[in-house]
């Protein structure tokens, strides 16, 4: 294995160490990273790491930069209170117990990744998550992560139906799209003019 390769292993175990520990917050962290990357590409330790303009040609990509806009919006709201909102209206629905709150819960998340990219519903309900789950006296990661054992039949089922259905919507509302562009169903037209008159 060649230094280049040791060297990014080595920066990678630091940086996930880092965001496991939490002792510096992810951003720094990430900052960091980016930063040290960028030093190495600039003072030229190693020939065959890439050049800065390679490393930062990253960010012409669409993919991080809408990522970490994501987390800004998240951080926004979270500042606005509207993630304590969001968790108050469903905390109303714990009372109803685990299995009923995780129906309403996969029928709220299944809902919006319909009109949203799923990466912002993510983002945006990782919080209301953690502080649901506290209210039901239950881990984070059973909410996040189904147990097979604990789970009831129907709540599988539930599931497994939301994810066969949604390419299949998908597709049903794509080819809609181009069956009203084909066939111009919604354009208004005027009534053809008399030739008598």
């Amino acid at each position: 294995m060649e230094i280049e390769a040791v060297v990014s292993f080595i920066l990678l175990g630091c940086a996930l160490l880092s965001f496991f520990l939490e002792k510096i917050s992810v951003d720094v962290t990430a900052l960091a990273l980016l930063t040290i990357i960028l030093l190495i590409s600039c003072f030229g330790f190693f020939s065959a790491w890439p050049d800065y303009r390679q490393i930062l040609q990253v960010f012409s990509s669409e993919a991080p930069i809408t990522i970490a806009a994501m987390f800004v919006i998240s951080a926004a709201l979270n500042r606005c209170r509207v993630i304590e909102q969001i968790s108050k209206l469903l905390g109303y629905f714990c009372k109803f117990g685990y299995s009923k709150f995780m129906l309403l819960l996969l029928g709220l998340v299944a809902l919006v990744s319909a009109f949203v990219n799923n990466t912002p519903v993510v983002v945006v309900l990782l919080p209301v998550i953690f502080t649901l789950s506290r209210q039901l006296g239950v881990s984070s990661s059973k909410l996040l992560i189904l147990k097979a054992r604990k789970v009831p039949v129907f709540l599988w089922l539930f599931l497994f139906l939301i994810i066969f259905a949604q390419p299949l919507f998908i597709g049903l509302i794509t080819g809609m799209g181009v069956f009203d562009i084909w066939a111009d169903f919604r354009k208004i037209r005027n009534p053809m003019p008399s030739e008598e008159a």
